[in-house]
């Protein structure tokens, strides 16, 4: 792991120590091959890596006093391709014409988030695991062989995280948890090996897009627009309430 810091005065980028600023890189088993940071609780940033040799670390940095508070580790036998810290519960963004319309800020006031974190573990060769309290391994997420790359996200727009598995055997894997258990809620294949995959908005309508890069370049998937409108129309009128006129 290298950290680097530009040098505005002279054009160019320098290397920094790494350890005072990160320290949850210390005293590492093997190369770092992935890494994810959770940074919605104040005042302190979760870090996630796995390492060649399989092993997985979390920890806990108190960003005042940049140090770690708090260490999780475990390691898997065979190679992890990707980890994942997530919550099951979403927070959304307000579009730039709600926040232009709103009279009064304090009306975008969220509550803080203290939802307890999970974490994904996506492996070569072994179904993938998500940890919370314990293991639980999503039902057939080794059936479409590697596992290449991952997502969470809430792909279905009910309030929720899924999970979103990509696949060597040209498969998008989707799970939702239903009780104590992982189940798969939908599956797409496409003509090549999946590289990555991420849920973003590109055109900027307020729906997120599923981007999926293959070997042979980039494919999105986009929500029935319909389907969508017919959601918010749903919700506005339940926000209405029962008194309240129809909304067209």
């Amino acid at each position: 792991m290298h950290l680097y810091c530009e040098d505005k005065p002279n054009q160019s980028f320098r290397e920094e120590p790494l350890e005072p600023l990160f320290p949850e890189f210390a005293d590492l088993p093997s190369v770092v091959l992935w890494t994810n940071f959770y940074k919605d609780i104040p005042g302190m940033r979760v870090t996630a890596l796995a390492c060649e040799c399989g092993y997985i670390r979390v920890s806990v940095v108190d960003l005042s006093l940049l140090r770690v508070t708090h260490v999780w580790s475990t390691t898997h036998d065979n190679p992890v391709t990707s980890v994942r810290l997530f919550t099951l519960g979403t927070r959304l963004e307000a579009p730039e014409f709600v926040r232009a319309a709103l009279r009064d800020p304090s009306d975008l006031a969220t509550p803080a988030d203290h939802q307890p974190l999970h974490l994904l573990v996506t492996n070569a060769l072994m179904p993938s695991a998500v940890y919370s309290e314990l293991p639980l391994a999503p039902a057939d997420s080794d059936a479409s062989d590697v596992v290449t790359c991952s997502c969470v996200c809430d792909i279905n727009m009910d309030s929720r995280n899924e999970l979103v598995l990509g696949t060597y055997g040209q498969e998008i894997l989707v799970y939702s948890l239903q009780g104590n258990t992982w189940a798969q809620i939908w599956r797409h294949s496409f003509s090549q090996p999946l590289l990555g995959v991420t849920y973003v908005d590109l055109i900027g309508d307020g729906i997120n897009e599923l981007v999926v890069l293959t070997n042979h370049g980039l494919q999105v998937l986009q929500h029935d627009t319909r389907e969508a409108a017919a959601l918010c129309r749903q919700r506005l009128e339940t926000l209405s309430g029962p008194d309240q006129r129809r909304l067209g």
